[in-house]
């Protein structure tokens, strides 16, 4: 059953690609914490993905469940599409998340690794400080360290 499942699955996707749809996975911290006979449940599901699936990476949500984002990204190699970059202590809900570069998160090593990203996405779900300024300090923090590209 669950091969058939799966083989109409990837008859859809194929039709989606057809079409010019692409289809993508975006991570949360519970993928990380989680596994099955010692395989992580995030490399489970990433091994049976259609290869064709994008994939972003929630660097700091990866971070929260306990991997190395920049690894990771490393891994999983061009299939990785987008680095949704976010920054914080990273220590679960406890705290609200900062501008990117003002954390505990590498993003020298992350944005390197995920090289075959073609966006980077800041999104901080709880700020520590006005929301508008983060995402401004985000960007020139980015664009400035050369780690993503822009204008300042």
């Amino acid at each position: 059953r669950i091969s058939t499942a799966c083989s109409r699955s990837i008859v859809r996707i194929s039709r989606m690609r057809a079409s010019g749809i692409s289809i993508g996975y975006h991570n949360h911290w519970w993928e990380f914490e989680s596994s099955l006979d010692g395989v992580l449940a995030y490399d489970l599901f990433t091994g049976h993905l259609d290869p064709t699936v994008v994939l972003e990476i929630d660097t700091y949500w990866a971070t929260v469940g306990g991997r190395d984002p920049a690894r990771v990204a490393a891994e999983l190699g061009s299939r990785v599409q987008i680095l949704h970059l976010k920054d914080g202590p990273a220590d679960g809900f406890k705290s609200p998340m900062t501008a990117v570069g003002d954390g505990v998160l590498d993003f020298p090593a992350i944005t390197a690794s995920g090289a075959s990203a073609r966006w980077h996405v800041v999104e901080l779900d709880a700020c520590a400080t006005d929301m508008f300024d983060a995402i401004e300090k985000s960007y020139r923090f980015l664009v400035g360290q050369g780690l993503s590209r822009g204008r300042i």
